[in-house]
């Protein structure tokens, strides 16, 4: 019962390590899509980092809401501070663990159910 699971681990590994790799927004929309949480927590992240804007077709493919998110995270991220800490910021200090946290807080709710579902597959195995 387990081989469908190992299946799956194994594709979602190989994928992970596809040359060129996924872009940010196909991760996302893949990971909606098979419920895979790492490739939702890399694709925001990504997008938050980068240094270009969504663009409209990124947004509809991610849904606005997503993508609003996305510029909000990436704003409070890069605001600048003058005593070089994020004052009234709910992220913390250091970039990478204020996106992360960032990701986890805006996208709680999805991230929740990618891994509930994600999860699923290993119980119906």
């Amino acid at each position: 019962m387990w081989e469908i699971y190992d299946v799956r681990q194994i594709a979602i590994t190989h994928l992970t390590k596809l040359q060129p790799p996924m872009t940010s927004v196909e991760k996302i929309v893949l990971a909606k899509e098979y419920f895979v949480e790492e490739w939702l927590r890399a694709g925001y992240g990504e997008l938050v980092n980068r240094p270009s804007t969504i663009s409209d077709d990124e947004a509809e493919q991610i849904s606005w809401k997503s993508a609003m998110w996305v510029c909000r995270i990436r704003e409070e991220v890069q605001r600048p501070a003058a005593d070089g800490m994020r004052q009234g910021s709910m992220f913390g200090y250091d970039t990478t663990t204020r996106v992360s946290t960032a990701v986890s807080k805006a996208f709680e709710e999805e991230l929740k159910e990618v891994k509930c579902a994600s999860e699923n597959y290993r119980s119906s195995s």
